[in-house]
Formats: C-alpha cells, structure tokens, sequence
C-alpha cells in the first residue's frame, strides 16, 4: 500500500473507531464505495483494535497480535558509535532514542547528543526518517536549532546523527520555573519563530513543534529540536518521507489529521498551540480525549477557548481534571500576579493573534511565521495588531496608549499654533505702535509650525504604512507656508523653508528609489520650485555651505526624477551640476561630504547607463573613500554608514554589469552587513535595506551557479514584500519590490527548468507592472520594468516552443523600446537593448519558418548597433552583439536552398561569408584583448568552423 493510500486507511479508521457498532459498517460502505481493497484494510485495523485496545498503533505488532511482549532491546550505553562513547539515554522519541556521549578517539573533547533509530526496531521507513533528518540538518545554520555535527551508520547498519548536546529544559517548563511575565513569554517565543522562520526560507517544515521540541538553555537561549519528521518543500530534493503516526495529537494540525497538503501554514498552526500552552498553561483542547477519533474531531471541528477565558475557566474538557484548575494559579502568579490580571492581559491582542494562528483553514492563517512574530512585536509596542481587524477607535486607543506624550504634546502645540495664528491675525489689527511685537509673534508662530511639522514628519517617514500620512503632512506645511511666504515676501529664512518643504514633497510624491507615491511628474513639478527658489539665494549667499548642500541635493533629486520619467540626457547635466556645486566647496562641512557622496553614487548610475561601466565603477568607489573619511571622524554618523551600504549595493550592481560576479558578490556582502548593523525595530526602510542587499546576494549566487540558494532567498524576499506592500498600498517602491521578486523568482525557475511556475510567476509580474503604468502613465522606471517583463516571458514561451505566443510579446517589449530609443536617442543603452529584442523577434520568425521577415530583422539590427558602436567602440557588450547578428545574417544566407539559380547561389554564398568573416573579426580582437567573457569564450572557434563548411559545401 502507497503512503497517501495508508493515510486515507487511517483517517477512515479513525472516523470509523469513535461509531457506535451498528454505525461502522454504513459508514465504511459508502466512503470507501467499491474500493474493496481499501474497505478490508480499515476493517483489518478495526479488527486489531478491538483486540490490542484503543492505543494498538502506537504498540508493538507482536505484542498486539498476541505473542506476548517485545524482548527489552540491548542498550547501546558504554558502547562505542564511531569516535563517539555512549554514556546514558536522554530520550525516546516516535522514531528514535537520543543518547548523551563524548568524544573519545583523541581528536577533542566534547559532549554531544547521538541519536539513532530505537532498539529493536527493524524498520527501513524509519530509518530512511533519521537519514532525511541528515540530510535537513545538514542544511540549517541558525543559532536556535540544534546543530548537526556528524552523522554515520552503526556496524548493524543502523543510521545515527550527532548533534550539538542542548543542555536545557522545555519551554513551557523553563518559563514556569523561571516565573517569567507574559512580555518575557512572548519575547522568548519569537525567537523560537525567528528559528521557524529561518526553515521556511530554506524550504523546510518542522511539523513537530511542540515544548519538548523547544529547550531552553540556562542562559535563556532557546533551541528548536528534532526535524526527524519534517519534510522539504523543494520538489526537487526527492520523495518526502512521511510516516503518519510520527506526530504528537495535541500540537498536530487539522491538516496533518485529515491528510491535505502540509505547508508552512502547518507550523504556524503548532506555534499557536505552544503559545496558547505558554500563556495559559492549558491545551486548547482536551488533554484525555477518550477516542483518537475524538482527538481528531476536537482538533478539526471544535473552536477552542480563547486564551483569556481559558486562564479562568480551563481549556475545553479541562473541567475533569482539577489538576489544571490547581495549576492555573501559580501560572498566574508567575505572569502577571493574579488570575484576573493575567486574564486582562490576554484579552484582546493576544487573544486574536493565537486564535488567528491556530485557524483551522490553513489559508485564514498568518501567511508566514514571521507575519506572526511582527503582530507580536506589534503588541509588544503597543501597535495595532493584523490579527484584529479594528475600527477607527482601535486604533485610537492604541495610537493613544502608546504615544501618550507624544499626543499631549501635538494638543498643546496644536493649541498653542492656533492660539498664535489667532494673536497674529489680531496683531496685524493693531496700531503700528505695536507691529514689532506682531512681528516676533509671526516668526514666533512660522518657527513653531514649521518645527512642529517637520520634525513629525521625520518621526513617522520610515514607519510601515506611513506615506499616506507623510503626504498629508508635508502638503498642510506646504499650504501653510504659502500662505505665510504671500505675506513675508522676500523674507529670505522663510523661502529657504518653502524649497525644504518642496524638496520634502517631491521625495513623498515620487521619490524613484525611495518610499514614494510614484507620481513622479508631481513630484518633478515640486522639486523645479525648490530649485527656482534656492538658486537666486545661494547667488545672494555663496558662503553658506548649508545652502550648498540644499542645492546639491535638490539638483540630485531633480536629476533621479528626469532618469525616471526617461529625460536621460538633462539628468546627466543636473547629476553635473549638483556634483560643480559641491566641489566648488573648499572646505566642506559634514553635510556637504554627505551629499557628495549621494550624488556619486546617483552619477556613477548615470555613467553605467550610458556605457561607461569604468566610469560608473569609479564613482561608486568615490562615495565609499568619502563615507569612510566621514566615518573615521564621526564613527556614530548612521546616515554615512547608510550611504557606505548603498554605494556598495551599487558598486556591486557596477561588476554585474562587467560580469566580475566574485566582486559584485563580495561587494553586496559588504552592504549587507552594513545593513545589518542599522537595522531597527518597526523601521520600514531600514529592514528594506537589507532586502535590498539579499537581493543583489541572490543576483550574484544565481550567476555564479547556485541557483537554488538564489531561489531560495528570493522567496523569501516575496513573503516579507507582500507583506509591506499590503500594509501601505499607496507605496510605490513597496509595489515595485514585489514586481522584482515574481520577476527574480520567475527567471531562477526558468534556469531550473521549472517552466510552469516560472511562466506563473512572470505573468504575476508583468500584471503588477501594468497596473502601476496604468495608474501611473509616464513613468520611464515603469515602463522599462514592463519591456523586461515582456521579453522575459517571451524567451520562457520560447523555451517551451510556444512560439507564435513568444513572438507576441517580444512585439510589445520591441514597441516599449522604439518608444525609449525615439524619446532619448542620446541614449546607447537603449539602442543596444532594442538591437536585442529585434535579434530576438528574427530568431522566433526563423523558428515559425518566416526566413525572409528573419532576415530583414537581423539586418535592421545590425545596422542599429554599427551605429551604437561606432558611437562608443570600446564598449564589449554592444560588441557582442553586433558580432551575434553578424553570424545569424551569415546563417540565413548560408542555409538558403541550392535549388535557386547558380548566381543567386553564389550570391547568397559570398553574403554569408561576408557577414561570417564580420562576426569572426569581432570576436577575434574581443579574445585578443582579453575582453570576452566565459558566455563566449567558444564563439571564435565555432565561426571558424562555420566558415569552413560554407566553403567546402560551395566549393562542391
């Protein structure tokens, strides 16, 4: 019998063992229907039951069929496993024991933990777990997991893991022995998520959380344990083992009962019941449960008590058993001090996040663990949590309860400024005996206001779903500063603040590599009149460093805007003379050397863009020696820490696109770990940061080969963007991020040769990004994210032959980037890119038979990129390309039939080699002066023999 056929037998046998007798046999008729081989296997177990007892599957075989009791296996304690001593049993587990042994073969010394498949247990299904279990461990590297230390098989064959000796006690146990409050639980328990987590990414499902599974060390260390039951979701790795009686009822989910599919959701389910266990003390459903049938029915159907009743009341069918009741109250007291209290502190949040966790259907679920551990950060902060789903006074309340200073503050300020705009208005009525006191109140009041808004917006502009709010922000300043600036006229201070509070402005509406609403033209329009605003005051003020950086940075902002809305040649010159304005500094102050930096890093895109790798490469390394002076002086400056990230991040992306992929990989690994050290609690951009650099290790891992490690760091770069970008859909960049994963995961499945998903997840991407230009029109960013997502599914439907398909959006990519080529056509990148696509469309017309329309596409083409490279002939990759159409005219022309006329013949023939010879020149300086790559290394060689079969075939 298959496993899925073992696992319908059980459940049904499960069912059937909480009937009455006379319902069995209807009941069995109609699920089993004419299975016969099926309805006989369940009547089997139900006959064993009847004569081994309730718990037979859990017995010895021997033992239930009546040939009295296992004989007591050889204890393997004072023996020898490998270089490993046994010294006494730690544990049984449902497959295996766990034994504490030293190291004794003269090596080192340690302890650690052996465990091996049960004595006297001949079973080949569980000893291909404990293998599996090797083979998992192997694999994770996480400070709370147990770590894998070696593994072996016994003489007899047996297979045995050596792990890291955890020397602890249970979850549940340690917090009640150590008495911690409800924070210190929760606290606790996220890191054990965290560990959870960290499987998931690497596509692994523990499906066996449980306290005993989870130790705790005596320095508060928790350590998840024992994957022998979890399983992979790569379907690559192989078949899963799965045994079914290999999980423990009370922590098990519905799904593990009914045999549907496992998911993380599974885990998720597990945790839920091991926090709802660490905060009530009780099982959310009855510990005794008179059938496995009842088990299973409490676990799939009954609603379980929420955590906060449970506490006072008991968990469901907990009332028999006073020992709970007894219980609860020291569990109290540990907590929170009394029952009631602790009862207050579940109610609510709490009470939603465990019950949300431990849903039923898998789908009503956190989607992730990490989903699960931020809603409890989130209550920990006093934040609103996703799981409760509240109504504007939710949500007050809480903003209320945990800012409390805060919003007294904005009262009196908000009082105060209007009180002041009051007084003003009443001053400016008064004789002009007093007008220097209205004065100094308008410049008291303007100062108030401004500080006020500002310094909030700067509170609240990197926290999760923020934009809105900051765009509500910035346009009352910016309404209220007009009106100030229509009464202060010239007032030189107060025009300084309009431009801040446009460069603001523009930075929420469209900001292209930042938090934004992507309304990029508005954003254009705020930022001309910063900029019309402080060019006139630094004219009038050439020493005021401060109003250089301001300029500096609103001439880079200009120019990102101009490169995104596709005006490629006027941002060059604003990056130009953003750069003029700070090195025309003598001695730049600290905000100056920060701006410099930023416009390096803007500039060296630029560079790379127009061709100039070299030049782009250099510029990156310019901001990064800037950052390291400023940090040498200011070690504390995080901003310059950030700004160091970034230049490495791009830096990185520099050598991908030299295709020095060892260098771009050490270059993103220097960002991250920068990163890393920024990183704070419920800060969006800071977390983003870091996915940023993940994303650009997986580019890099990706092309040097290790595609599914690639994969799956990308995967889990999706989860976290769903979730940002569902918390604060307004955000631009948030929903561009998701469009990069699909994107990234898409082309990582397609090398794997994983085609369905990988076509899936393509047209997932290239939906969002037509939502966004369709919301958004004029956008260059998006329009470009939209012809590779084009050609991108056109090379998968492609590779599975679906050409006519293939053909279509190669088309819609190809019109994407004429459009580009026509607005910019200064622009030698995008020329190269639409010589690409065109190279692309003749190859699916070649595959479709369409010889002549191939043709007329390669030469349109070659004849682009000749220009492109006459333009810049020391750039290799235009190179490149021009040498491939070269070789694919040749290859038309050489395949032409030899049925036409001698003349047209030889014609064809001279035509092909022609372009042959074209193609081999290129390719042969490339490889003299050590310019091409890996990808192309065998080009020359195979024109050259191209060459000589067309000459041999026209010399017959």
């Amino acid at each position: 019998m298959t496993p899925e056929r073992w696992q319908r037998a059980r459940v049904l046998f499960e069912h059937a063992s909480g009937l009455a007798t006379g319902d069995t046999a209807s009941y069995l008729d109609n699920a089993c229907a004419d299975d016969l081989e099926l309805l006989r296997e369940v009547e089997s177990l139900l006959d064993c039951q009847r004569r081994g007892g309730a718990v037979f599957l859990e017995r010895p075989a021997m033992e239930v069929l009546g040939h009295g009791p296992v004989p007591e296996p050889i204890s393997p304690v004072g023996s020898r496993i490998g270089p490993y001593q046994i010294i006494e049993l730690l544990g049984i587990g449902g497959m295996g024991e766990v034994y504490r042994a030293v190291r004794v073969d003269g090596q080192y010394e340690a302890q650690v933990a052996v465990k091996l498949v049960r004595g006297g247990i001949d079973n080949a299904v569980v000893a291909e777990r404990l293998r599996h279990e090797r083979q998992i461990l192997a694999g994770l590297d996480h400070p709370n997991i147990a770590h894998l230390l070696d593994g072996g098989a016994t003489p007899a064959g047996t297979p045995y893991l050596v792990m890291e000796l955890v020397q602890g006690t249970s979850i549940d146990q340690f917090c009640n022995d150590r008495q911690l409050s409800v924070t210190e639980r929760l606290q606790l328990f996220r890191r054990v998520c965290e560990a959870v987590q960290y499987a998931h990414r690497r596509l692994i499902i523990h499906r066996d959380i449980k306290p005993s599974n989870i130790l705790v060390t005596a320095d508060g260390q928790p350590k998840l344990l024992d994957f022998g039951i979890a399983r992979l979701l790569d379907p690559s790795a192989g078949p899963a083992v799965t045994v079914l009686q290999a999980l423990t009822p009370e922590y098990a989910s519905p799904e593990q009962f009914k045999g549907d599919p496992i998911t993380t959701a599974t885990d998720v389910y597990s945790l839920g019941v091991v926090l709802y266990r660490l905060l009530t003390g009780n099982s959310p459903y009855p510990s005794r449960p008179a059938t496995p049938h009842a088990m299973i029915r409490a676990v799939c159907e009954l609603q379980p008590s929420r955590p906060s009743l449970a506490v006072s009341e008991g968990a469901a069918g907990d009332d028999k058993d006073p020992g709970n009741k007894i219980a609860r109250q020291p569990i109290a007291s540990a907590q929170e001090g009394t029952l009631v209290k602790l009862r207050r502190r579940l109610e609510g949040d709490l009470d939603q996040i465990i019950l949300k966790a431990m849903r039923k259907d898998p789908e009503g679920r956190y989607g992730t663990v990490e989903q699960l551990s931020d809603d409890i950060e989130r209550h920990l902060k006093g934040l609103p949590v996703r799981a409760s789903r509240g109504s504007w006074r939710y949500l007050a309340r809480k903003f209320v309860g945990r800012q409390k200073r805060m919003v007294a503050a904005a009262a009196i300020v908000l009082v105060t400024l209007l009180a002041g705009v009051a007084s003003t208005v009443r001053q400016a009525r008064i004789a002009t005996a007093n007008g220097h006191r209205a004065e100094r109140r308008f410049d008291d009041v303007r100062h108030l206001a401004t500080s006020f808004l500002f310094e909030f917006h700067e509170s609240i502009r990197h926290l999760p779903g923020s934009t809105p709010a900051r765009e509500l922000v910035v346009k009352r300043a910016l309404e209220y500063l007009n009106s100030l600036s229509e009464e202060a006229g010239s007032d030189a201070p107060l025009r300084r603040e309009l431009a801040t509070a446009y460069v603001t402005l523009a930075d929420v509406q469209g900001a292209p590599m930042r938090d934004s609403l992507g309304d990029y033209q508005g954003a254009l329009q705020s930022i001309h009149k910063a900029v019309a605003i402080l060019e006139p005051l630094r004219r009038a003020s050439p020493q005021d460093q401060d109003l250089d950086s301001e300029l500096a940075r609103a001439y880079s902002e200009t120019a990102n805007l101009l490169d995104a809305t596709g005006s490629f040649s006027a941002a060059l010159d604003f990056y130009r003379q953003g750069l003029a304005v700070v090195a025309s500094v003598a001695k730049p102050t600290l905000k100056v050397q920060v701006e410099t930096t930023t416009l390096h890093v803007s500039y060296g895109d630029a560079l790379s863009k127009s061709g100039d790798l070299a030049g782009g490469v250099a510029s990156y390394k310019k901001a990064i020696a800037i950052d390291a002076d400023i940090l040498r002086a200011h070690p504390a400056d995080r901003e310059s820490k950030r700004d160091q990230a970034v230049a490495f991040i791009h830096l990185a992306n520099g050598y991908d696109t030299m295709r020095m992929f060892p260098e771009a990989l050490a270059s993103a690994k220097s960002g991250r770990a920068l990163f890393d050290s920024l990183v704070m609690p419920n800060n969006a951009q800071t977390q983003r940061d870091v996915a940023v650099a993940n994303e650009a290790i997986a580019q890099e891992l990706g092309k040097m080969g290790d595609k599914r490690g690639a994969l799956a760091i990308e995967q889990g770069l999706l989860d976290a963007d769903l979730l940002v970008a569902r918390n604060d859909p307004r955000n631009h960049l948030a929903r561009r991020d998701v469009f990069i994963d699909y994107y990234e995961i898409a082309r990582l499945q397609s090398d794997l040769n994983q085609m369905k998903d990988a076509i899936a997840n393509e047209r997932r991407a290239i939906e969002l990004t037509e939502a966004e230009d369709k919301a958004a029109p004029g956008s260059a960013v998006t329009q470009d994210d939209l012809k590779d997502g084009y050609m991108h599914l056109s090379k998968m439907l492609e590779k599975t032959a679906d050409y006519p398909a293939a053909l279509k959006f190669a088309e819609m990519a190809l019109l994407i980037s004429a459009a580009a080529v026509k607005a910019n056509p200064e622009d030698l990148t995008g020329g190269s890119n639409l010589s690409e696509i065109e190279m692309e469309i003749s190859d699916l017309q070649l595959s479709l038979g369409h010889g002549r329309e191939a043709l007329a596409g390669y030469i349109r083409a070659a004849a682009n990129s000749e220009h492109i490279v006459a333009s810049d002939p020391a750039h290799t990759e235009r190179r490149v390309v021009l040498a491939r159409l070269y070789e694919k005219i040749g290859g038309v022309y050489a395949r032409k039939p030899n049925t036409a006329p001698a003349t047209e013949v030889a014609m064809n023939g001279e035509a092909a080699r022609g372009y042959y010879q074209k193609s081999l020149a290129i390719w042969s300086e490339l490889q003299r002066h050590e310019t091409l790559g890996a990808d192309y290394a065998g080009e020359p060689v195979k024109v050259a023999r191209l060459l000589r079969d067309l000459d041999s075939t026209h010399s017959n």
